[in-house]
């Protein structure tokens, strides 16, 4: 009974453990989102403002740096589904 106890606790300490690392790992994500963004735009050019002509939208290139940020959403978005998930799964007995 004691070892079964024991046991119990050790796998109780280990899912919040695992679920407080996971936690930490979503917020770094959603704080370091922007700066990932910032680092697309300025390897596509996107950052550079003088690049693109007053008509931003009929500027040549403008369609790579929009599809470049718009992927890095998605990929963000998907590491962010996968941490919440991986935080909040139920195969350890969920909450």
């Amino acid at each position: 009974m004691a070892d079964d106890a024991k046991q119990e606790e050790r796998m109780l300490i280990r899912k919040w453990l695992r679920r407080t690392v996971f936690i930490i790992l979503i917020i770094v994500v959603i704080v370091s989102a922007p700066f990932i963004l910032d680092a697309v735009a300025t390897l596509v050019a996107g950052g550079n403002w003088d690049a693109f002509t007053e008509s931003w939208f009929g500027a040549r290139g403008s369609a790579q740096v929009f599809l470049a940020g718009f992927a890095t959403i998605v990929v963000v978005l998907a590491v962010i589904m996968y941490l919440i998930l991986g935080a909040f799964s139920s195969d350890e007995g969920g909450w």
